[in-house]
């Protein structure tokens, strides 16, 4: 057995940051539930964890009525005693947690922001209570949950949010209804962060359409993301400054062919890590390098070396001050050292335009999963991906353009406007000229009871823990500068859709907050 463990990089690279996948808001959202069972119960406490006010709801059982009434929610007995309800008081949200439900006009108009009901099974082949059922005999591939806006008091069957379901040959109609609830409960949180963020979601045209495959034959655009980076790398193409360096040490025996083929595997696997990146003759292009060429590794032999743990320091500093090609080469790349017979250290550097955070995680699961398997002689136990990076690129491009786009370019320009263009901080030294990416950090260390007490004004104000401590930087930032506008990089996860959880690839975005 092999020890996979991820020490802290000996280069001092660190990815942290904040994925503020639910952003603040300056008021406390209300909303009102319609609906039975566990499913119910599950949204309604997403919803609260989010920071919405739930003042009634409408139970079509006991389940949920008994979950209300033990929070003290009040519960109605049908639509008019909640329209009543409303009758003075407009809510935000109406949420329909039923398969399907129609509710009258004159209650919609209630809810300020919009109303949107859970949908199961929209494939039209299938429909009503045993749906995973007809599903599993009709030997499908494919299902989804959906939510979708209801206007005018019906199901307007536009889909704000829709969470691919894969059918495995395995499954039966039990699992396909567990993997189905969990996908309601994501596709929720959603939603309900898209609404929080200030989407525009009525009438649906806002609701972006799923992700498909694209074909491979025509030029492949960057995400915005990528292009991003790949015009930082035009203007210093020798730059390491976004490699992302890891290293493992593997203690135990190693099976190299079952490691060798767990790496090319994940290589073959996601076409991100195969991406090259090419000026065209109007914007850069990607090109997907082939699977079968593997991962590229090169080997190191320390094992007689009286000197190896200081080879190994040479040898991890110059992996990761060692630039890629982005238009040539892989940008994923691996170093195995042997230090003994059962002890190894395995460094692998990838290109951020391929990576991020989130990836990491991806890649660790994958890649421990794909070596036990194969050390055991079993086959690859990953299930297909049913779509790619570059499929989400294509989907980005046309989905934030045109209109949508210049509304979001001018949001932020409105943001932005007037803002300082750097923080004056007292320093001992003058700014430099040009940015040198040189320094050093300086920890700071939190105590259990601080914690505590940040966790509790954090529920006291309605606020998470990170806006708390977001909100003290600033204060901390402030007063060194004397500026009372200041503006800070949030870095984000940027991963509001579920069926690009899986993938590896550059999605991270950073967020100007303006304080």
């Amino acid at each position: 057995m092999i020890d996979l463990s991820l020490p802290k990089s000996p280069h001092g690279y660190g990815l942290c940051g904040q994925d503020l996948r639910y952003p603040s808001t300056t008021r406390t959202l209300s909303a009102i539930f319609v609906g039975g069972g566990s499913l119910s119960i599950r949204c309604a406490q997403t919803a609260k964890e989010m920071g919405c006010s739930i003042p009634a709801v409408l139970p079509t059982d006991d389940v949920f009525r008994a979950w209300a009434t033990n929070l003290g929610i009040r519960c109605y007995d049908n639509v008019e005693q909640i329209y009543e309800f409303l009758y003075d008081v407009n809510v935000d949200l109406i949420f329909s947690v039923v398969n399907p439900v129609i509710l009258p006009a004159h209650l919609l108009e209630r809810a300020r922001v919009g109303a949107f009901n859970y949908h199961d099974s929209p494939l039209p082949r299938h429909a009503g209570t045993h749906a995973t059922s007809w599903a599993i005999l009709a030997q499908e591939s494919q299902y989804a949950i959906s939510w979708h806006n209801i206007n005018s008091g019906i199901d307007t069957g536009n889909v704000v949010v829709r969470c691919p379901v894969s059918i495995a040959s395995t499954d039966t109609a039990m699992t396909l209804n567990l993997k189905c609830y969990e996908a309601a409960i994501e596709g929720f949180r959603a939603l309900l962060a898209m609404i929080i963020a200030g989407a525009d979601l009525q009438g649906s045209p806002q609701a972006a359409p799923v992700i498909m495959p694209v074909g491979r034959d025509g030029a492949l655009p960057l995400s915005y993301s990528q292009q991003r980076l790949w015009f930082l790398s035009q203007l210093d193409e020798d730059s390491t400054n976004y490699n992302i360096p890891l290293g493992w040490r593997l203690q135990g025996r190693l099976d190299r062919v079952a490691w060798r083929r767990s790496l090319d595997r994940l290589f073959a696997r996601h076409e991100a890590l195969r991406c090259t990146f090419v000026a065209g003759e109007d914007d850069p292009q990607v090109q997907i390098l082939s699977g079968d060429r593997g991962l590229p590794v090169v080997e190191h032999d320390l094992r007689d070396r009286p000197d190896a743990q200081a080879a190994l320091l040479d040898l991890c500093q110059e992996e990761a001050r060692t630039p890629f090609d982005l238009a040539r080469e892989p940008l994923i790349r691996g170093r195995l050292i042997r230090l003994a017979d059962e002890e190894h250290v395995f460094l692998l550097t990838q290109h951020h335009i391929v990576s991020d955070g989130w990836s990491m995680g991806v890649l660790v699961r994958e890649l421990s999963s794909l070596y036990r398997a194969f050390e055991a002689g079993e086959d690859d136990p990953l299930p297909p991906l049913a779509i790619q990076y570059p499929d989400y690129a294509a989907w980005q491009r046309q989905w934030l353009s045109g209109e949508r786009l210049q509304r979001q370019a001018q949001y932020w320009r409105d943001t932005l406007s007037g803002a300082p263009a750097r923080l004056a901080l007292p320093t001992d030294r003058p700014r430099p000229a040009q940015q040198s990416f040189a320094g050093t950090s300086v920890p700071v260390v939190i105590d259990q009871a601080l914690t505590r007490g940040l966790k509790r004004l954090s529920r006291q104000h309605g606020t998470t823990l990170f806006m708390t401590v977001l909100a003290a930087w600033a204060a901390v930032l402030s007063r060194l500068s004397g500026q009372d506008d200041i503006v800070i990089g949030v870095p984000t996860a940027n991963r509001r859709r579920r069926e690009i959880e899986d993938l590896i690839g550059f999605f991270v975005n950073t967020l100007a907050v303006r304080i």
